[in-house]
Order: C-alpha cells, then structure tokens, then sequence
C-alpha cells in the first residue's frame, strides 16, 4: 500500500477503514500499519474522528484546551475545530433566536428543557405541515427549527 496516499476514513454505514484503495478493519488498522511513524491508539482516534459525523463529537472534542492545533500555510497557529460552524445559515439562525427570544418571554427561559422530545417533534411536524400547506401566519419554519434543536438538545441532557 502506498502510505503517501493521504485518503483516510470510516465508513460508519459497513463499519470499515478505508485509506485510499484498501479496505481495512479497525483492528487490521491498529495492529499493522505504521504511516511514518507508530500509530498509537490515541493518535489513530484522532485520525478517525478527522473524518467522524458531527453527531460523534462532544463538546470538549470540538471546543476544550486539550484540542489539537493547526498551523496555516501563513504559520499562524490556532485550535483545530473539527466541525463546520461556518456552514451554519446566519440569517436563519437570526430568525430561529427571535422566535427562541419570543418563547422565552410567553413560557420562561428554558421551559423548553422541561418538554419530552416526542412532544418537540410533534410541534415540528405540525410547524412543517402548516408552512407547506401554505399558511404564512406564523414563522412556521424558525419555529420548526427551533423544535429540531429543542429536541436534540432534550436527548442529548437525556444522554449525560
């Protein structure tokens, strides 16, 4: 195998390595190869997660001191973010904190914390229904993305 070949990841669908060509397990991976240098388990993991799902990071691995840094071709240095913030629509979010901020002042800061995460996906689709059948009365979209966000947060406290 090549080693200059610099396509690594995994492919969580078949639960397998690839670099470049080869297919590999996990274990086949850790055991055997060595790209310049001893693949450590740790150093392996964070090759791994270069190529994760958003859904795979916690906080602390996208936002601790412990992160590791990147230098740019200019030589400045910074932490490594290892998700795409910048891809985050600015404008929609804008639209989502005036219904959160509206929310908050009918139902209290964070009641949205005391709700089930099926009843958060009930009003979403209820929000998406009424905006594709046409009715423009309400920001039935910033509240449907509100919902999608009220749920993910409840599972993930649920999760800890």
């Amino acid at each position: 195998m090549d080693k200059d070949i610099p396509l690594v990841y995994y492919d969580d669908q078949d639960k397998r390595i690839v670099i470049g060509t080869a297919e590999l397990t996990y274990d086949d991976l850790v055991e055997n190869i060595v790209l310049s240098a001893t693949v450590t388990h740790e150093n392996f993991k964070k090759i791994i997660m270069s190529s994760a799902r958003p859904g795979d990071y916690s906080i602390a691995d996208v936002a601790s001191k412990e992160i590791e840094t990147h230098t740019n071709e200019k030589g400045g240095s910074q932490s490594r973010i290892p998700v795409r913030f910048d891809l985050v629509d600015g404008k929609a979010m804008f639209a989502m904190t005036a219904v959160l901020h509206e929310g908050a002042e009918k139902y209290g800061e964070n009641n949205w914390r005391l709700i089930d995460v099926p009843d958060h996906l009930n009003h979403l689709i209820m929000h998406a229904y009424a905006w594709l059948s046409g009715d423009r009365t309400d920001d039935h979209l910033s509240h449907a993305l509100c919902r999608a966000m009220f749920a993910q947060g409840v599972d993930l406290q649920e999760e800890a």
